[in-house]
């Protein structure tokens, strides 16, 4: 998969909570979001985003967290 490409969320996604946010869901079972960056380094390497999603809020999902989006 590379930047730019459409891919489905395969499980829910969920922000725990923390001391500076209080969490929530960042995706469920079926949205379409689009991969904006890939870091290589990282256990969730793909950063993905929804496309209502208007500044730098990406989240990190993996790669069995998502299928391209023609599966």
């Amino acid at each position: 998969m590379r930047v730019g490409d459409r891919v489905r969320i395969t499980k829910r996604i969920w922000d725990p909570a923390t001391g500076d946010s209080p969490g929530g869901m960042l995706a469920k079972i079926g949205d379409e979001v689009t991969i904006k960056r890939i870091a290589h380094t990282s256990d969730f390497p793909y950063k993905v985003a929804h496309d209502w999603v208007t500044d730098d809020g990406t989240f990190g999902v993996n790669d069995t967290e998502i299928v391209p989006l023609n599966s």
